[in-house]
């Protein structure tokens, strides 16, 4: 943790110093980058299905929360045709559940080639800082490579969330500058994502949640402007072609 504490505030030192010494709270990110259970039981029963039955010649996993979880299949199998893909996304999952769950010494049987870790919506949803959400992030992309030597560890960015695109935006934004300059992040077009709308006009969230037929509709997007439809997961579908090469 403190090597990541340290590499994350030269980072953010480099943009703002007032930045650095506000979101690199050490406590933050020990909350960020410890490991920690699920937070239901329904979430750890899933996690408990998902380190099951792993196929022993998985060569493509897929490490993350709900919006990996969701990912349709058959677009998996599609743009990853070739090979053996593990799905290890569960709802719910913060870095620090994902931490969690990647201590489990059954991934120990696999041997992956290549790693996407798609997490950190639902931290930024907890309210906590950039800093410590790209640490646990980072932490996640660290330990694959401490459990599958010679891994190639790809990150896909923080999606654009909330009524108009854009909650949290200023910090998701820094998260994913922070994770940028330190591993291999993959590239989305979040205009296309959020159907053009993101960046685009400022709404009141505080009156907008009284009234969700308001909300910025995107056909990329379910109702709550957090997670995606087969639409969406087909508008990133080009950001896997890293993982099939």
């Amino acid at each position: 943790m403190q090597r990541l504490l340290m590499i994350l505030t030269l980072v953010f030192a480099a943009s703002s110093t007032a930045w650095a010494e506000d979101a690199c709270d050490k406590w933050e990110v020990q909350t960020a980058t410890t490991p920690a259970p699920p937070l239901t039981g329904a979430a750890l029963q899933t996690a408990e299905s998902h380190a099951t039955g792993i196929p022993p010649d998985t060569d493509i996993i897929m490490i993350g929360d709900s919006l990996v979880q969701n990912w349709p299949k058959q677009q998996l199998a599609d743009a990853l045709a070739g090979h053996k893909v593990w799905n290890f996304g569960v709802g719910q999952d913060r870095t620090q559940t994902t931490l969690w769950r990647m201590n489990d010494a059954r991934l120990a049987a696999i041997h992956p080639v290549k790693a996407m870790v798609l997490v950190g919506t639902n931290n930024l949803g907890d309210n906590q800082s950039a800093c410590a959400i790209a640490a646990g992030i980072l932490a996640i992309g660290q330990r694959a490579e401490a459990l599958w030597p010679g891994v190639q560890v790809f990150y896909v960015p923080v999606l654009p969330r909330g009524v108009d695109f854009k909650n949290r935006e200023a910090i998701r934004t820094q998260i994913n500058q922070l994770v940028a300059a330190q591993g291999h992040s993959l590239a989305v077009d979040e205009e296309t994502l959020t159907c053009g709308l993101h960046g685009g006009r400022t709404l009141d969230e505080t009156l907008l949640r009284c009234a969700p037929g308001e909300w910025a509709k995107c056909a990329n997007y379910k109702d709550d402007n957090l997670h995606l439809t087969d639409a969406g997961y087909t508008a990133l579908s080009g950001l896997l072609a890293p993982l099939s090469s």
